[in-house]
């Protein structure tokens, strides 16, 4: 039995929402690491995401493991939708979406509902060590 590898890769829900947090932070000049994305994707407010919490995917995915999240970024860059972009001053690679990855937004809203509603916004303040 001879199985063929499907030459389409379909997005889901998921997908989706990290794709769109990808365009809307690249049009504002800013690349995300996989950190960044689940802070985004978590509703996390910290100094990072500082200012971009009126994304439309800021805290629509907080059910979702950093293990999950990395392994639906993963598929998105085997698939070519997305991609490095290495920043000197930090040493670092950062996540940019490409121009297919725009092109698969585009086909998923024309095929589906859509739907991001802020569900929850979780604040970190709490300082892990204090001078008393």
């Amino acid at each position: 039995m001879i199985i063929k590898r499907k030459d389409i890769f379909d997005i889901n829900a998921t997908h989706y929402k990290i794709l769109v947090t990808l365009e809307e932070l690249n049009k504002r000049n800013k690349y995300p690491s996989q950190k960044g994305v689940n802070y985004i994707l978590k509703g996390i407010d910290n100094d990072d995401t500082l200012g971009l919490n009126d994304i439309s995917t800021f805290a629509t995915l907080i059910s979702l493991s950093n293990k999950r999240i990395s392994f639906l970024i993963l598929s998105l860059f085997r698939h070519g939708l997305i991609k490095n972009v290495y920043c000197e001053k930090y040493d670092q690679c950062y996540l940019a979406i490409t121009s297919k990855g725009e092109r698969y937004i585009k086909e998923y809203e024309s095929n589906h509902k859509i739907n991001l509603k802020k569900k929850f916004k979780k604040t970190i303040s709490k300082k892990e060590i204090v001078e008393l």
